[in-house]
């Protein structure tokens, strides 16, 4: 812990005294920042940032809300700050305002961010880890020169070295991308293994990474799950994601629904989509929790606002399972349909069984046929499923045994179907018995087959 040192009131300093005693606060700030102490640097921030000259405090303070370190992401706020901090003077955060702003010609906007390098180069000479990290990013992303990933790399390197985690996060995850030509997964953990240690969430999502996928460390998904944890408790929603994601499947740790609910709804409260979509799926089938199918259209609608483009799905097929508010098949198409547009692979095999099945829209087997194809090539498990029904129809048994083979061998993959009856409503599924006659095997398969038509 940095010590306090003690100053004369406010009262009995001079002006000068108190710019200097207002440069010695933000330093400090920027210590106990570097150091992992963050909710006291924030709280020094929070009073400096008061000062409208303090440009420096007004973007450390917008960091916070940037990278959602001890409060909310807020980029309306963290705008309003740097903002202030542009117009103090502060370099810093002029680069985010030329960020904000480019939309000038390109050698217009390359004019001014060679002109921002050339500040921040001073400023990194004489050690200051963030301009540091912002000429990392120029290079990065290829504002006023082209992309340099070398260059980031190195200048991403020198200021985590000098302690900042948000650079230590950045380091390794370059260095754990197989197209970068210094690929060193192990390297990488390591720079995740030192961001954690400050208690930074996004070094802690990734370590758990390396954990879980075996990159740069053996393979530990109980220290994964570890990680996973602490990045949610410090407000990171894709751990939350990821935890209860690893709960619901059992996946290296115990399965438990209730655990599962727990973090989902903790990641939606921490503004991650993907939890919003997942917290629907308890409350739509009952998972640490009773059925809601008002809440959980209530989220897959959040989610889809968000961006998610699975929720999407799930809304279509509430309508056409009956289960929405005033359902509507045609209203449950559009939504898969819309889905389907964005390229997803389960909403084009679920909007293949739509047309198949005349499920709110006018039969079309041959363009139904098509989108089962176009999902099933490339390994969607519904969609092999159906095809398979498809062939027992059409008296083709041995087609369809090769059909449902093959969806169960993408189900065990991991592919976004289920096998068990529990992980779907109730009302969604249907238990089929496969008579294999006039084929290889002389028995009958019972194959559970989950269809969202």
């Amino acid at each position: 812990m940095i010590k306090v040192k003690k100053y004369r009131s406010v009262e009995e300093r001079s002006g000068l005294e108190m710019r200097c005693f207002m440069d010695n606060e933000t330093k400090r700030a920027e210590s106990l920042f570097l150091a992992g102490e963050f909710a006291e640097s924030l709280s020094l921030l929070k009073e400096l940032a008061k000062d409208p000259a303090n440009g420096r405090a007004q973007y450390l303070l917008g960091l916070f809300y940037f990278y959602a370190v001890e409060v909310r992401w807020n980029g309306d706020r963290f705008l309003e700050l740097v903002d202030s901090g542009w117009r103090a003077g502060d370099v810093l955060s002029g680069f985010f305002i030329l960020y904000r702003d480019g939309e000038g010609n390109k050698k217009e906007m390359t004019e001014k961010y060679v002109e921002h390098m050339k500040k921040l180069l001073p400023m990194a000479k004489a050690g200051d880890p963030f301009a540091m990290r912002q000429i990392a990013i120029l290079y990065e992303r290829g504002l006023g020169r082209k992309i340099n990933m070398d260059q980031a790399y190195d200048w991403y390197v020198r200021s985590a070295e000098k302690g900042l985690c948000l650079s230590m996060a950045d380091a390794g995850r370059i260095a754990m991308d197989e197209s970068f030509s210094r690929y060193d997964p192990k390297l990488a953990f390591t720079w995740f293994l030192k961001g954690a240690a400050l208690g930074y969430h996004e070094a802690e999502l990734r370590l758990g990474d390396c954990f879980y996928g075996a990159i740069g460390v053996e393979e530990d998904k109980e220290k994964a799950a570890t990680c996973f944890e602490r990045a949610s408790n410090h407000g990171n929603g894709e751990a939350s994601d990821a935890l209860g994601t690893m709960y619901v499947l059992g996946d290296g740790i115990s399965q438990d629904m209730d655990k599962a609910y727990e973090f989902f709804t903790k990641g939606a409260e921490q503004g991650s989509p993907s939890c919003m979509y997942k917290l629907g799926d308890c409350y739509l089938y009952g998972r640490g929790t009773e059925i809601n199918y008002e809440k959980a259209m209530d989220l897959y609608l959040a989610a889809w606002d968000k961006g998610n483009v699975p929720a999407g799905r799930s809304i279509g097929r509430m309508h056409l399972l009956g289960l929405a508010k005033n359902s509507d098949a045609s209203e449950g198409f559009r939504w898969i349909e819309k889905a389907a547009d964005t390229g997803d692979i389960d909403a084009i095999a679920s909007l293949g069984d739509c047309y198949v099945n005349g499920a709110g829209t006018e039969v079309d087997e041959e363009k139904g046929r098509t989108l089962l194809e176009e999902a099933a090539e490339q390994g969607q498990a519904e969609a092999i499923c159906e095809l398979g029904e498809l062939a027992l129809r059409d008296q083709d048994g041995d087609g369809a045994v090769r059909r449902f083979k093959e969806a169960r061998r993408r189900a065990i993959q991991g592919l976004k179907i289920s096998l068990a009856s529990a992980m779907r409503p109730a009302s969604a599924g249907r238990e089929i018995s496969v008579p294999l006659k006039n084929v290889s095997e002389e028995v009958t398969r019972r194959v559970i087959l989950t269809r969202s038509c």
